[in-house]
């Protein structure tokens, strides 16, 4: 590659700390051998284009679908009339339940999708984001725009290899719930386990002063650690689609209680947590019962997150592929 420096450009929600907050940021940062600068769609190399919209762009997109009833949105939308440089690339990068994310033409595809066959989209698993990885030099500290800032931390991998532990099993026999929302199922399954065991709430859901996640000053570990158990349902049972919670939950020491696509099992050790979604007949009865029985939680004091020591071989073979294509 010719160039000096590696010019970027952002949009669909995305912004420079956004990026900068991500392992895919980390990768080009690292393998690129020029400096990376930011700039306009004009004159940047790589644009990268999140799910997200902004009011005017949601106002575009229902004009656009009444003119083009089949299309979605798209996030580039206010920047069709912008010239863009010859030969720059187009990065869709999405940690949403972006299924169609298809529909929105790109040269690469970022999202964490499981079963995806296509040369041109590459699976980054969410927790990957929020994991240190000292054998490449790759670092995020507790104030980096994203999820660990929240936490408070960034995981250690050989933590999420060991077992969880039995210090969970001296706590009170109480539940944690952090969420922004109860969509289903999260408000049918919170219902039906405050009514069995004492459910603390937090986040803009329970506290409406707090505006969004990132703002709670005490992080979100703190809170954790104090809690025999974790309810972090998912609202969506997409494969692939894993929040930060259920890893969160183990290296606080709490157990996870989740609701989850199956395939969840593909991310992380099936016994070190417990997915409602295997649950659900009478009301989740049969796990309510199994969560008040000390011989049953035992099951998860040696057993440990993740089974195999994880890398980045395969991500960093896939930006090498997009940064020699530049």
């Amino acid at each position: 590659m010719s160039m000096r420096i590696l010019k970027v450009a952002v949009g669909g929600g995305i912004n420079e700390e956004n990026l900068k907050g991500t392992l895919l940021y980390k990768l080009f940062e690292k393998l690129s051998k020029n400096s990376i600068k930011f700039s306009n769609f004009s004159s940047a190399d790589l644009i990268f284009y999140g799910p997200y919209y902004n009011f005017y762009e949601k106002i575009a997109n229902k004009l656009k679908k009444k003119i083009y009833p089949s299309q979605y949105f798209d996030p580039r939308i206010l920047n069709f009339s912008k010239n863009k440089k010859k030969n720059s690339l187009e990065i869709f990068l999405s940690f949403e339940n972006s299924i169609r994310f298809k529909d929105i033409k790109a040269d690469f595809y970022f999202t964490n999708l499981l079963g995806i066959n296509d040369n041109n989209h590459f699976r980054i698993p969410y927790w990957k984001n929020c994991a240190n990885w000292p054998e490449y030099d790759i670092y995020f500290n507790d104030n980096s725009d994203n999820v660990i800032h929240r936490y408070g931390e960034a995981y250690d991998t050989k933590r999420m290899m060991q077992e969880f532990g039995n210090s969970f099993l001296t706590k009170n026999r109480k539940f944690c719930i952090f969420t922004s929302h109860m969509m289903y199922p999260r408000k049918q399954i919170y219902e039906v386990f405050k009514n069995n065991f004492t459910v603390d709430g937090y986040g803009p859901y329970f506290d409406k002063k707090s505006v969004s996640h990132n703002s709670g000053i005490i992080k979100k570990k703190d809170i954790l650690k104090n809690y025999m158990f974790n309810l972090c349902p998912h609202t969506f049972s997409t494969p692939g689609l894993y929040s930060s919670d259920v890893s969160d939950a183990f290296l606080s020491g709490s157990l996870p209680v989740t609701w989850a696509d199956k395939n969840i099992d593909y991310e992380f050790n099936k016994n070190a947590f417990i997915n409602l979604i295997d649950y659900q007949n009478e009301n989740f009865s049969e796990i309510i019962n199994y969560l008040k029985d000390d011989n049953f939680l035992k099951k998860f004091v040696k057993e440990p997150l993740i089974l195999k020591k994880p890398d980045l071989k395969k991500e960093i073979e896939f930006v090498q592929k997009i940064i020699n294509s530049l």
